[in-house]
């Protein structure tokens, strides 16, 4: 019996199908969307080769990061005390600690990585240990423990802070081992991207251009209470509220790319998939190298067999890509696309 389901049913399809199943789909005359691991004639067409893992989103509190996720963006400007406490400590740019944070964790406090790195700044156990940070999990002490090995990195590559950045990626053994920057194509996005947000949030600073002695500003603002309110309501479930308050951050803060994100993934998960592709443009479109929306753009894509377009977006991902792992999964992902399309 061929297994044929409507796209109310498509939930059920992705919890049942074979982890290595092609997806395909068949509109009706009615406008029915059918989706099938087993096509049974020659007009259904291939949306997905194989299935990807679409979890429901996470907030900050869970974790989840070892699965690809739709978990919504956190607010960037809730460390702003402890960047600034670190950086007069340690006297290193907190607009540079921010951009490092940025890069390594999105600002999730709980963030995981596939090697066991651990929170805002993505300490390692044995780096842990050695900077004194008791629990990778609290803010202040992930920060201070993160600013405080990137301050002797600098120290031992002689204010380079090209190759303290590589370090802090690639580890010091690596940086010394190549006798510069290791030619790893994780550390090459690693440089490209803090480079990216650091010119981005120094961009956002008026006034006094020493970041050196600046601080990062207060985070009472009335678009951090904003911010807040919408994702409040989207821990507590109420999806749709939570949209219309994102909708409403938009009308004041066009530009905002958490706003924009969030709003994307709320869309997604409506199946609201045509705006959803708009608004995660738009966020790309000022956060270009926002791996969580490329990801989540390039799934829909292939959902809705824009293959090309999906391939195209798993090429920018790889470009963004944290890790070795992602970007290999974006360039198999290509190919996977490339046979059972026909595309070049």
């Amino acid at each position: 019996m061929r297994r044929l389901l409507a796209v109310i049913l498509f939930p059920f399809l992705l919890s049942m199908a074979d982890a290595h199943a092609a997806i395909y789909s068949y509109r009706d005359e009615q406008g029915r969307l059918y989706l099938t691991d087993n096509p049974p004639n020659n007009k259904y067409k291939i949306i997905a080769p194989t299935l990807k893992d679409r979890e429901m989103p996470d907030s900050p509190g869970s974790h989840m990061s070892l699965c690809k996720t739709m978990g919504l963006l956190a607010d960037d400007s809730l460390y702003a005390s402890h960047i600034n406490e670190a950086s007069q400590i340690y006297g290193v740019d907190p607009y540079l600690i921010k951009a490092i944070i940025k890069v390594e964790s999105d600002f999730d406090v709980n963030a995981i990585s596939s090697k066991g790195a651990r929170g805002l700044m993505q300490l390692m156990p044995a780096t842990s240990e050695a900077v004194g940070c008791k629990n990778p999990y609290n803010p202040r002490s992930n920060i201070m423990g993160g600013v405080k090995y990137f301050s002797m990195m600098l120290k031992r590559f002689h204010g380079d802070s090209k190759l303290a950045l590589a370090a802090y990626n690639a580890g010091p053994g690596n940086v010394d081992k190549y006798n510069g920057v290791p030619p790893f194509r994780e550390t090459e996005n690693y440089l490209k991207k803090v480079k990216h947000y650091y010119s981005t949030y120094t961009s956002e600073k008026s006034g006094n251009k020493n970041h050196a002695v600046a601080k990062l500003p207060s985070v009472d603002s009335d678009l951090t209470r904003r911010l807040s309110d919408a994702y409040r309501k989207y821990e507590e479930n109420d999806i749709l509220s939570a949209m219309e308050d994102y909708r409403d951050i938009l009308k004041l803060y066009s530009g905002n790319t958490q706003a924009l994100y969030n709003l994307a993934c709320l869309l997604d998960l409506e199946r609201c998939y045509e705006e959803a592709i708009d608004v995660y443009r738009a966020a790309l479109k000022k956060d270009p190298f926002l791996d969580k929306a490329l990801y989540n753009l390039a799934v829909v894509y292939e959902r809705l067999g824009m293959h090309q377009e999906a391939m195209n977006t798993w090429r920018q991902y790889a470009g963004a890509a944290k890790d070795e792992e992602g970007i290999r999964m974006a360039e198999k992902y290509i190919k996977e696309l490339a046979e059972y399309a026909g595309l070049n």
